[in-house]
Formats: structure tokens, sequence, C-alpha cells
């Protein structure tokens, strides 16, 4: 019975990796402006494309660290 289950349950990590390592690859925006579209929202922080990433930076001129959404 477990050899069974085996046989079900390995193929579904590796297709689930295989997915994550394309949907990696693939660029989350080119411009702030594509952020903007992907996460509408009340814009208490500001979006940056940096590296083909969504950052978003807090709008305190003080705290200058940013977050990857």
């Amino acid at each position: 019975m477990a050899e069974i289950l085996m046989l079900f349950y390995i193929p579904i990590i590796y297709v689930s990796l295989f997915l994550d390592v394309i949907e990696g690859l693939i660029k989350a925006c080119d411009t702030d402006v594509d952020c903007q579209k992907k996460y509408p929202g009340p814009f208490e922080h500001l979006l940056k494309c940096i590296h083909g990433y969504c950052v978003c930076f807090p709008r305190n001129p003080g705290d200058s660290s940013g977050y990857p959404i």
C-alpha cells in the first residue's frame, strides 16, 4: 500500500518543484505601473519594480527598508 502511495506522491512533488522553477523564471514586472496593476489597493506604501520584482517601500522617509511583496 505504501509503495502505491509513493507512486503518486513522488511525481506530485517533482511537478510542484518544476512549476516553482518555471514561475521563478518569469519576471513579475517591467515598470512600476505593472506593480500597481498587479497589486491594486490603498497606496499606503510605494510599489517599485526592481530587477523584475515588485518591492514595497513605506512612505515614511526615515524607514528605508523595502520588502518584496
